[in-house]
Order: structure tokens, then C-alpha cells, then sequence
């Protein structure tokens, strides 16, 4: 093995290029030496080849951790109940239409996670699907997710059921919790219309 005299030439180019020995040859083969890096040191001068790769990078990088991190979440069900629409949708656009997946894997996912009367509705739009994944998201908001569908049924839900006991703590909290879904849904439907 030679002695690199010119290492801290070496240092300063950061050449790739082998370097021939300065020192005889032994046999046939020429032997070369290969530069030596300081690997303490931090690369400064290494720059992507654009800057939308890096951006990509460390995009793909924070969704490979995340899907390490996060627990697996069990997709939400949406049987047609008018009152459920809009965490249905907001639950299926969060863990399906935000990622890019084709238009007909989004389709089959959408119809997948519907049951009853809103497979029903859906289901036979697989026939023209890569367009249909829009279609099927308008008919559900038609049928299902309509302000006045949801209003009534919300309401239907507050004013239908058992006859609440002063002294029954869990029914007076389940019925503050649907009051307060009701006024939120009302408020945030304002903000839309």
C-alpha cells in the first residue's frame, strides 16, 4: 500500500478521479489511489439537482415517518344516515382524496367505505369510473348531504327518543352532546351558504 503524499491536495479538489502512484510499480497492474474524504467535516457545497427534489425529499421522507408513527386507522363507515355525511366525507377526504392516488383507486376506496343505502347509490358508477370518483361524491352530497336532509335529521335524533330522567347524568350528557353537534353544524352551514 502507497503513501499518499498530496492528500491535502486531495482534501481541497475532492476529485473522483483515481490518482496514479507516485511511488514504482509493483508487477503489471498500476496501482491507484483514491482521494480521501474528511467525513467529519459537513458537505457544504452538495446542492440538489433542483430545488422542487429536495422539497419532494423531504416530503416523502415526513410521510414514510408518519406512517411509522401513526397508528393505522380504521377506515369510517357511511350507511346513508344524513346525520354522519359531512364527518364521512371530511374522514374520506382526510385518509383517501388528499393522497395522490388515481381517480379510480379514490372510486373503489369511496365505494368501499359506504354501506346500505349509500352503496346503493354509488355502486354502479364503477362502470365509468376514472370521471366517476366526482360523480359519486355528488350524489352521496345530494341524496345524504343535503343542509336540510342533515337539519332534519339532526333534529329528528334531538327530538325523538326515550323521555330524558332528571337524574340520569348519561342521557343528559349524550343529549348536550347532540345539541352542541346540531349548533356547530348549523354554524358552520351558515359560514357556507
Amino acid at each position: 500500500m502507497s503513501v499518499n503524499t498530496r492528500a491535502p491536495e486531495l482534501l481541497q479538489s475532492h476529485s473522483t478521479r483515481p490518482v496514479m502512484s507516485t511511488l514504482p510499480r509493483q508487477g503489471l497492474m498500476p496501482s491507484y489511489e483514491f482521494p480521501s474524504y474528511n467525513i467529519n467535516r459537513p458537505a457544504t457545497n452538495v446542492q440538489p439537482r433542483n430545488a422542487a427534489s429536495k422539497d419532494d425529499l423531504f416530503a416523502l421522507m415526513q410521510t414514510v415517518r408518519q406512517g411509522f408513527t401513526l397508528p393505522k386507522l380504521d377506515p369510517i363507515t357511511f350507511d346513508g344516515n344524513p346525520e354522519y355525511y359531512h364527518s364521512f366525507i371530511q374522514g374520506f377526504e382526510n385518509m383517501i382524496d388528499r393522497h395522490p392516488y388515481p381517480p379510480d383507486v379514490k372510486l373503489a376506496q369511496l365505494i368501499q367505505m359506504c354501506k346500505g343505502r349509500a352503496k346503493d347509490a354509488i355502486k354502479h358508477l364503477v362502470v365509468i369510473a376514472p370521471a366517476a370518483e366526482g360523480m359519486a361524491r355528488k350524489t352521496l352530497e345530494f341524496r345524504f348531504g343535503n343542509q336540510t336532509l342533515v337539519i332534519e335529521a339532526i333534529i329528528k335524533q334531538l327530538t325523538a327518543g326515550p323521555q330524558l330522567k332528571a337524574n340520569d347524568a348519561e342521557a343528559l350528557y349524550d343529549l348536550a352532546v347532540k345539541m352542541r353537534n346540531c349548533y356547530t353544524f348549523s354554524l358552520e352551514e351558515g359560514t357556507h351558504s
